[in-house]
């Protein structure tokens, strides 16, 4: 909504002021560690599965389109005035590199056996993730479909389901 406030401040007389917030990052994406299928539960497991999806998201592009690049792109972890803050957490693997994420998805086995862009696990089978999401006070929604973008680049079928936002507080 901000640029609606902004191109009304002069016409009606008010100023939008645009604070800076207590959370370190607004869209946070966690694999579930402990899913049921085995196939999936290793995959989330294996830190380079981990690394591939964080380098195929463009973290600047993301800040330009949906934050009018005033954010600061980085992992989550606490905020830089914290005592517990390490800058190595904060860089850790944003840096937009989907040429180093094929690399990694292919070192680790899942290729496009059947040549549709889309990867499979080495046996063969699909590889299909759904990220569950809720959309509450963050721009969550057209973040969620850039990173369904990035990541369909390097071969990952992602499929978004927003949840009611009752059950992502719980």
């Amino acid at each position: 909504d901000i640029p609606l406030f902004k191109m009304g401040e002069k016409m009606h007389g008010f100023s939008t002021y645009i604070w800076n917030r207590l959370q370190g990052v607004d869209v946070v994406i966690q694999p579930n560690l402990t899913v049921e299928i085995p196939e999936m539960r290793r995959l989330f497991r294996d830190f380079r599965f981990r690394k591939a999806l964080s380098l195929a998201i463009n973290r600047d592009e993301i800040n330009t389109i949906v934050y009018f690049d005033r954010a600061t792109p980085r992992q989550t972890t606490v905020i830089p005035s914290s005592v517990f803050y390490e800058e190595s957490f904060e860089n850790a693997y944003i840096a937009y590199d989907p040429d180093e994420s094929r690399d990694l998805l292919d070192e680790i086995g899942l290729l496009d056996r059947n040549d549709d862009g889309l990867r499979e696990y080495p046996d063969g089978n699909p590889l299909s993730i759904t990220l569950e999401w809720a959309d509450l006070e963050t721009p969550k929604g057209i973040i969620m479909e850039l990173v369904t973008e990035y990541w369909r680049d390097v071969g990952i079928d992602l499929h978004l389901k927003q949840v009611d936002n009752g059950l992502q507080a719980s």
